[in-house]
């Protein structure tokens, strides 16, 4: 048994059942990125991506990407920012402003 996000011990399966449909959803979304970036892509509006997100999601989208998206990425941080205060990203996603 495992304990749930409130400390409670939760059955594995429906644990498990519920982990499996929550990485599905974060895949359908990843690939939903992937269309929407190779669209731009192909639209000119971007040459270069500097590409943040959290390390599971960066997974998925990487699966995701076409290769030619994939070709104009120019730095990756698998990290979860969703948190984080202009501050903070302004330091790791612009270094030279900092």
């Amino acid at each position: 048994m495992r304990n749930d996000a409130h400390g409670r011990r939760g059955n594995s399966i429906t644990t498990s059942a519920g982990e499996a449909e929550l990485h599905q959803e974060g895949q359908r979304f990843a690939k939903q990125v992937a269309q929407r970036l190779a669209q731009y892509h192909q639209d000119g509006r971007f040459a270069s991506l500097k590409v943040v997100a959290a390390p599971r999601f960066l997974g998925y989208l990487r699966q995701a990407w076409s290769p030619q998206v994939a070709g104009t990425i120019s730095d990756e941080l698998d990290k979860d920012l969703v948190k984080a205060d202009f501050d903070e990203l302004e330091k790791r996603l612009l270094p030279a402003h900092a």
